[in-house]
Order: structure tokens, then C-alpha cells, then sequence
């Protein structure tokens, strides 16, 4: 039940129940479960009203109390308090979500396909393009891993794909073409990483 989880989420590892005993009317309609935490209501799971089709399924509406909790409760940025199954450093999993608003200039693409020694991870080569391609850099990936004809033994042929993008206006040619060539002397200076022939 999402209501359990969403308690659960707030409360942390206590026992979280539904308890249908001793309904009461809510100000918007009859709550159908009271959401409790070690014993104590802290919500309630209500059916709502919605000008809505016929057809269309019931919706409920969840309320949870949020009293006053201990300073010692606050976890660390991008987890919750009751987030066990991570360290301090944390896993993409529970990192917090952020929202940013949508884009309105168009964005400046290119692939860059790379002939990389076996011995270097995909994830170093990706590092350095992120940290090198700067600050307009919307995204990176890894689209394509080849070996054969034309990539030399010891190596394979790695793809990616870049996205770069300015707030305030469409980046012009000249400007994505350096940010490629600065990225290719850097990683063949850095990794022995070169650009595959077309």
C-alpha cells in the first residue's frame, strides 16, 4: 500500500499498519484507514471526491502528520534517516531526484567514436569527458562497443554519444568543433586513447 510506504518513509523503521477500526468522517469524506506508527495515528487513507468519468477508478487520497523530530534524525544530503541499505557516500539508487526546467534552445550533438586500449575501462575514458568538455555539457553515452576490422588488436572501438547545450542560445559550429578536437588531444595525451577512422 502506498500509504504504508509513504509513512514507512517518514517514520522510519517502526511498524507501520492500516487500521480500518474506528473510522471517522473526514472533513472531505469517510476516512477509510488510519495510518499507524508504532501504535500512534499518525494519517489516514481517504477516498476523494474528483469530478471524474464513470468510468474512471476510485482515487484516494493520502494525510500524514509530521510532528517534530530530532535534530539527530536528519540524514545526510540525497538519503533519508532511515536509509540502511547505504553508506555516507550513498548509491545512485538514493540519491535525491532534482528537477530542472526544460530546455528551450536547441542542442548541439556529435559522437565521439574512440579506439581505446583493452586495458583502460570505458568508465576512465567517460571521466575525462565529463571533466574536460565543460560546463555545457547536457550528457554522455556509451552507445556502441566494437571489435574487428579496423580497430587493432589489444584495443576496441568504444562510441559515445554527446549532448552539449547553452541556456541562452544555439551554440554556433565552431564552438562544439574545439570542444571535440580539445577533448580528443586530451585523452589521447592522458588515456593513449585515439579517434577512430571514419
Amino acid at each position: 500500500q502506498l500509504g504504508e510506504r509513504v509513512a514507512a518513509t517518514v517514520y522510519g523503521p517502526h511498524e507501520v499498519i492500516l487500521d480500518s477500526n474506528g473510522l471517522r468522517a473526514d472533513v472531505d469524506g469517510l476516512a477509510l484507514w488510519t495510518l499507524r506508527v508504532g501504535g500512534e495515528p499518525v494519517g489516514v487513507v481517504r477516498e476523494v471526491t474528483l469530478d471524474a468519468p464513470i468510468w474512471a477508478a476510485t482515487a484516494y487520497g493520502i494525510e500524514v502528520t509530521l510532528h517534530r523530530f530530532s535534530r539527530d534524525l536528519v540524514a545526510v544530503r540525497g538519503h533519508n534517516a532511515w536509509d540502511h541499505n547505504s553508506d555516507a557516500t550513498g548509491s545512485p539508487a538514493a540519491l535525491a531526484v532534482r528537477y530542472r526546467p526544460l530546455p528551450v534552445t536547441p542542442p548541439a550533438q556529435f559522437d565521439l567514436a574512440l579506439i581505446v586500449p583493452d586495458g583502460t575501462p570505458a568508465a576512465a575514458v567517460e571521466a575525462v569527458i565529463r571533466r574536460d568538455a565543460g560546463e555545457l555539457l547536457e550528457s554522455v553515452v556509451l552507445f556502441d562497443e566494437f571489435r574487428g576490422t579496423g580497430v587493432p588488436a589489444g584495443h576496441r572501438s568504444l562510441a559515445w554519444a554527446l549532448t552539449f547545450r547553452h541556456p541562452e542560445r544555439t551554440l554556433r559550429d565552431k564552438e562544439v568543433e574545439g570542444r571535440r578536437s580539445k577533448l580528443l588531444k586530451t585523452l589521447e595525451g592522458e588515456l593513449g586513447v585515439r579517434p577512430r577512422a571514419s
